[in-house]
């Protein structure tokens, strides 16, 4: 579930609850205000009819109209009736209030009613008309007054119609707002994490923009903070490994040297010679991982300086491989290992170092001899498709697990370590494969199958 989902799922029930909190206190109230206003209405009217009849010993002028709309009836203190209205003496349903009365008594209360004899009421679908009733008492009698209900009732009904309507269409705009919102706020994330994605070890000198000084623009800041701790611990792991590499090459070169002038000059025993050639073959070895380090510390370099790739050429690695292919041809035959080669005639150019490429090419060449058996196959192809340049070699043999699979590229990692020492293995040649590729804007992947088949996949992008 994405940010911008969960900010407008609360935004959006937070809304809600707002919403039916808010139009149900509109409706009570709208309630409270209707019934409040007509019991009001009635309450005055029952003072002018009480006033006229009980003070003034006389009907009001124009009860007779009222009668045609408004239920009433006129008691006397003993609670006989002195006056009843047209729809008071049509209407015999409506209960008499003043039975159980207090001082004042207000009962909504719904009748049947049949609409041709009371066209002027508007009963509903079930044929009922509500009335509002209220009843006084005065000190010489009593007056109930009782309103039919029909319009206000509508009136209602119109309100809970707007609001039953209303809150889901607020809610689906709301959602819809709120989703727009969260994304155009969240949008400066996503540009974060795109660039935070592109940064590695090989560029850790980019930083993220800081576009504000809010909470996100805090964040770009100690992430760039971040960034620039990492880049100088890289760089001075970098220089460390380059610096010792270094000093190590010389003397171990002199040493080396000295060992071989002895052994080739020197009245040494059988055994002494034994050692020796164990201590050459060791010094051998360290010069081979001095080598192959300083190389990745001077691809390293390159990777952080856009200047140096910018000034790569075009290459053809159709030549390229034909060279590799041809050097070890020899190799293979004497392990009798079936060659099958099927790459493109055509030039496939790409931008980069020629050196480079040939060395990632050696190295790949190399690994498929040393762990393809007697008798095995190997398989090199090329082709160009879709604007890119692939390239295929694979082996049969012991193959590599796949859970050992992800960290083939690791520096230092060896899949099969028991024979590191019978290959002369380092555990850095693929690590250099993939540094390298990655250099010249290209993929490698490997795919293999334990006791069958291993095979690695590089493609870079055409240079036309």
């Amino acid at each position: 579930m994405s940010i911008k989902f969960k900010i407008t799922l609360l935004f959006t029930i937070f809304s809600l609850i707002i919403l039916i909190l808010f139009s149900g206190f509109i409706l009570i109230r709208s309630y409270f205000l209707i019934y409040g206003t007509i019991d009001n209405n009635l309450e005055h009217l029952s003072e002018e009819i009480g006033k006229s009849i009980f003070n003034n010993k006389h009907l009001p002028e124009d009860i007779e109209i009222l009668g045609n709309r408004y239920w009433i009836t006129i008691y006397s203190e003993k609670k006989n009736v002195i006056y009843k209205s047209f729809l008071a003496k049509k209407l015999t349903k409506i209960p008499d209030l003043c039975k159980s009365f207090r001082n004042q008594n207000k009962e909504t209360f719904e009748i049947k009613v049949n609409k041709k004899k009371f066209r002027y009421l508007d009963p509903d679908k079930r044929h009922e008309v509500s009335f509002r009733i209220f009843c006084k008492k005065f000190p010489k009698g009593y007056i109930q007054i009782a309103y039919p209900m029909e319009s206000t009732e509508e009136s209602f009904q119109n309100l809970l119609g707007v609001v039953a309507w209303g809150i889901p269409i607020f809610i689906i705009l709301i959602a819809i707002l709120g989703y727009y919102f969260s994304y155009k706020t969240l949008l400066p994330v996503n540009d974060i994490i795109k660039k935070a994605k592109y940064i590695s070890d090989k560029n850790l000198n980019i930083r993220l923009p800081i576009q504000s000084k809010d909470e996100l623009g805090k964040l770009c800041n100690t992430l760039n903070d971040l960034f620039e701790r990492l880049e100088k611990a890289f760089k001075k792991q970098k220089d460390f490994t380059a610096n010792v590499s270094h000093e190590l090459k010389t003397p171990l070169s002199m040493i080396k040297l000295s060992l071989e002038n002895i052994y080739n000059n020197g009245n040494i025993t059988d055994k002494d010679k034994e050692l020796m050639d164990n201590v050459i073959s060791n010094i051998s070895m360290l010069q081979n991982l001095i080598s192959k380090l300083l190389l990745l510390s001077q691809i390293d370099y390159m990777h952080g300086n856009p200047e140096i790739i910018s000034k790569f050429k075009k290459i053809d690695l159709t030549k390229i491989i034909e060279t590799v292919a041809n050097d070890f041809e020899d190799y293979f035959e004497n392990k009798n290992i079936k060659f099958i080669k099927n790459i493109e005639k055509r030039k496939n150019f790409i931008k980069g170092d020629a050196e480079l490429i040939e060395k990632m090419f050696f190295n790949l060449f190399l690994n498929a001899h040393n762990y393809t058996p007697a008798n095995g196959v190997i398989e090199v192809k090329l082709h160009k498709k879709y604007g890119k340049i692939f390239f295929h070699i694979k082996n049969n043999g012991k193959g590599i697990s796949e859970k050992k699979l992800p960290y083939i590229f690791d520096r230092f990692y060896r899949a099969d370590k028991s024979r590191s020492r019978e290959t002369g293995s380092t555990g850095l040649g693929l690590a250099i494969c993939k540094s390298i590729v990655e250099l010249h804007n290209g993929k490698i992947t490997v795919k293999s199958r334990i006791n069958s088949f291993t095979e690695f996949q590089i493609f870079f992008n055409v240079d036309t």
